[in-house]
């Protein structure tokens, strides 16, 4: 009996003396916050601890996607934290390379998604897809996330690499790079100098990743969601998938998938709930006055995604899946590739494929750098009749 009140009791002092713990440290920490920010310049410190005190939080309106975006190159720089990207890409290729340099390689890249390029890319797409569905058999069970990441690496390579390269994807990837695409063999530098073979190569392995990763990531979520959530969003999906095609004859071109809106603003909100970076990261090169604080040189400013695109002033249910939160938002015809790839693969997967899901919902996994589902991502399909 006493041996269990000598425990009792020391586990109580043990509590209390915890308890004591946390209390001093909440008062240090602020005593420090306050310390700190007695200067009008300080930045915020602790904004999570602060929200709870106030119940506020000071970003919601202003935002630091807002500071990110108004910020300038020369303030807030992406290459001194992606530089883990070094080994994978080369030496001298975008986050290795001086800002000019990046800035001249990344419009040699971009010169491959110019409005015609974009109208022959979806025609490319178009085939590869065609093809690779018309080897599935009438029904069974797939893995979205396997699926997509075959597919789109050869629709990837087809349109950024060409068609030489895109032969050899299933041979020898070595291949990749012994003919390289004419934009960037004739690409000059400003100073008239031409790319060397190492950094054609580096490029073309970026715009492959650019190109493939996270197309492959999108394109999985938004079946995954489409599924789940068939009961609402297929009906107005395939209305619509309905309407344009006849309107196109049947022909799926950059026209056709521009007035797809629906589809578009599945796509975006897929993006809003699932985006591939949960977190955005910039140094501080030179001093930032931002609403009245100071973001100080040499911080790391980050924000999340992730966050941003759940909060729920901005949007009234911020868990639900939900295309219509984006009608009415327009892009140009220079939208990204990825939009590309996600809305054509899928515009054929409505019109041929039923779907279901056959296991519990994936969740994210954010151990990788770029996320996405857990684990093996099935469904069950079956064709349609009339897509025979």
């Amino acid at each position: 009996m006493l041996q269990i009140l000598s425990s009792s009791l020391s586990l109580t002092s043990l509590t209390t003396s915890s308890i004591i713990l946390i209390i001093l440290l909440i008062i240090l920490t602020l005593i420090w916050y306050i310390s700190a920010s007695k200067s009008p310049n300080a930045s915020p410190r602790f904004p999570i601890l602060l929200s709870i005190l106030r119940r506020k939080y000071d970003f919601i309106n202003k935002g630091p996607l807002e500071l990110i975006q108004d910020a300038k190159v020369n303030q807030l720089s992406q290459r001194e934290v992606y530089t883990f990207t070094i080994p994978v890409f080369g030496k001298n290729i975008v986050y290795d390379a001086s800002l000019k340099i990046m800035q001249q390689q990344l419009k040699f890249v971009n010169k491959g998604l110019n409005l015609i390029n974009m109208k022959a890319h979806v025609g490319k797409i178009v085939m590869e897809a065609e093809e690779w569905f018309s080897r599935w058999p009438d029904s069974g069970e797939i893995d979205l996330m396997k699926e997509f990441s075959q597919l789109i690496i050869l629709t990837a390579s087809r349109c950024l690499l060409g068609k030489e390269i895109r032969e050899n994807v299933q041979t020898k990837f070595a291949h990749l790079y012994q003919q390289l695409s004419d934009v960037l063999i004739n690409a000059r530098y400003l100073v008239d100098s031409m790319p060397t073979d190492g950094e054609i190569t580096g490029l073309l392995l970026a715009a492959l990743f650019a190109g493939q990763h996270t197309s492959n990531i999108t394109s999985t979520w938004m079946g995954l969601l489409i599924i789940k959530n068939q009961s609402e969003s297929m009906p107005n999906l395939l209305e619509e998938q309905k309407q344009i095609m006849d309107k196109y004859h049947e022909e799926l071109s950059l026209d056709s998938l521009s007035e797809m809106n629906l589809l578009h603003a599945a796509t975006q909100e897929t993006l809003r709930l699932y985006p591939p970076l949960v977190l955005l990261m910039r140094k501080v090169i030179e001093s930032i006055l931002y609403n009245r604080y100071v973001i100080s040189k040499g911080n790391i400013a980050v924000t999340s995604p992730l966050i941003a695109h759940r909060i729920s002033n901005v949007y009234k249910t911020p868990e639900e899946f939900n295309p219509k939160t984006f009608l009415g938002r327009h892009s140009c015809l220079g939208e990204k590739f990825a939009y590309l790839q996600v809305k054509t693969i899928w515009s054929i997967l409505l019109r041929k494929f039923d779907f279901e899901l056959c296991q519990e919902y994936s969740e994210p996994d954010y151990s990788a750098f770029v996320v996405e589902p857990k684990g093996p991502c099935i469904v069950k399909f079956k064709r349609k009749i009339d897509s025979l």
